[in-house]
């Protein structure tokens, strides 16, 4: 009974340990493998030793066959070795009773007769019975000394083998709870490796969504430059004709200077005494009107001026709004493209060294007037305009570009000169470059176009975008 245990036993371990082996296959981790591996050689070799103790079990059941075959024959020879004694016994009960009940000396000699082959029967009858007895205790003994050492290695064996069963065992349950260690680690692993997965495919839709925002973002800036591009290059088709009357205000003021200096230098021939003279109150009209003409002419001066001065300081106003947001674009879009490209921040320009991003923007005409010696903004903080006028004087013309140049048709100033008849008080005094107002503010608004002549030319920074 104990032999099909053992090797159902034996059996069910190679089984298992072909099925941790191949379970441990499945996972790759070396320490277990060496000893899954380890574990199927030891396998191995309660396999072979399996193997010879089944031999030998079958040899024992043979000898233990042997014997029992021999054990049953040798009670046979004395069940009739028995028999026959009994027979004998028998037979010399009657033949006793013969010799009391029969003729004395004609039974005695058979009795004698009779007994001696009796005995002689008897006698080679127990010989050979003792003869067969003396060979099966021979062979008895044989087999009870094999049994014996047969017993003998069987209870050595059955101690190696629960001895080794009981490691075996051991060793299978340290596996069992490395493997369930491992399985443990390895869902483990497991669950950190599928976080850390959630948490890559969090930060690439993070990504990719502020990639997308990026995109937006450089697109809507490069639209926003476009836009500036346009603005940029509507006001330099402004600045053009804007330049050409200037040019030529530039032109009618000089023209108006040389003739009122012609006109205030001008003296008049002395009349004869002979030649009727005007009343006092005609000479008076005319110094009048010759007052209210030049009050008007300053007047339209002082217009234009004041129009030429408003669309400068528009015309400033709007440049500086594009410059800041032309150099804000371009610090985002910079910064956008280091950003999606990976490359590190290039470091920011610094104040007042502004580089062009793009080609140079080609003039139609070439600027009237080109500012020398320019290093960025600087030139425009030093700009100083005068006080704007006052609201109800005059308001600012929009669009003055496209007003036409003035109609107003200039006349000659009228100079009087006066009669030697007449009295002091009644003469006309003659305007000079010293003395005279008009003159003055024609310098003075002359000084002004020519300083701030430069307003009126795109710097290369903006006109390059």
């Amino acid at each position: 009974m104990r032999t099909p245990t053992l090797c159902s036993t034996f059996s069910a371990l190679r089984t298992r340990s072909v099925f941790l082996l191949r379970s441990l296959t499945k996972t790759s981790f070396s320490p277990i493998w060496g000893m899954a591996l380890e574990f199927n050689h030891l396998a191995s070799k309660v396999h072979k030793n399996e193997q010879r103790t089944s031999v030998l079990q079958t040899l024992c059941e043979q000898l233990r066959s042997e014997n029992e075959e021999l054990r049953t024959k040798l009670e046979r020879e004395l069940e009739q070795r028995n028999e026959i004694s009994e027979k004998l016994r028998c037979e010399n009960l009657e033949l006793r009773k013969m010799v009391m009940t029969g003729s004395k000396e004609s039974v005695k000699a058979e009795n004698i007769e009779c007994a001696g082959q009796q005995q002689k029967g008897a006698t080679e009858e127990q010989v050979a019975g003792k003869s067969m007895l003396g060979a099966s205790e021979k062979k008895v003994k044989i087999l009870e000394h094999q049994r014996n050492e047969l017993l003998e290695v069987n209870k050595q064996w059955d101690h190696h083998f629960r001895s080794m069963k009981q490691q075996y065992e051991q060793k299978i349950t340290d596996l069992r709870q490395k493997f369930a260690d491992s399985q443990k680690a390895l869902a483990e692993l497991e669950t950190e490796r599928e976080q850390k997965q959630r948490d890559f495919d969090r930060k690439l839709l993070l990504a990719k969504s502020k990639i997308e925002e990026e995109e937006a973002e450089k697109e809507k800036l490069g639209g926003e430059v476009k836009d500036l591009k346009h603005k940029v290059k509507f006001l330099q088709d402004q600045l053009v004709p804007i330049t050409r009357q200037r040019e030529y205000q530039e032109k009618e003021i000089l023209r108006l200077n040389k003739a009122l200096e012609e006109v205030l230098n001008f003296q008049a021939p002395p009349r004869s005494p002979s030649a009727t003279d005007p009343s006092p109150g005609l000479r008076h009209q005319e110094v009048m009107t010759q007052n209210e003409l030049l009050k008007q002419q300053v007047k339209i001066f002082e217009e234009d001026f004041q129009r030429e001065r408003s669309d400068r300081e528009r015309m400033n106003e709007e440049k500086e709004e594009l410059k800041k947001k032309l150099e804000k674009l371009q610090k985002q879009l910079t910064l956008t493209n280091n950003q999606h490209s990976g490359d590190r921040l290039r470091p920011e320009p610094q104040p007042g060294q502004v580089t062009p991003v793009c080609a140079m923007y080609q003039f139609q005409c070439s600027p009237p007037v080109q500012p020398q010696g320019y290093h960025g903004f600087e030139d425009w903080q030093k700009i100083r305009y005068p006080p704007p006028a006052a609201a109800n004087e005059h308001a600012p013309v929009q669009n003055y570009h496209c007003v036409p140049p003035s109609d107003y048709n200039w006349y000659p100033a009228y100079v009087i000169a006066h009669n030697q008849n007449t009295q002091g008080g009644d003469g006309v005094k003659q305007f000079t470059k010293e003395s005279g107002f008009p003159f003055l503010c024609l310098d003075r608004w002359e000084k002004d176009l020519e300083k701030d002549a430069s307003i009126f030319s795109f710097p290369s920074s903006l006109i390059s975008c």
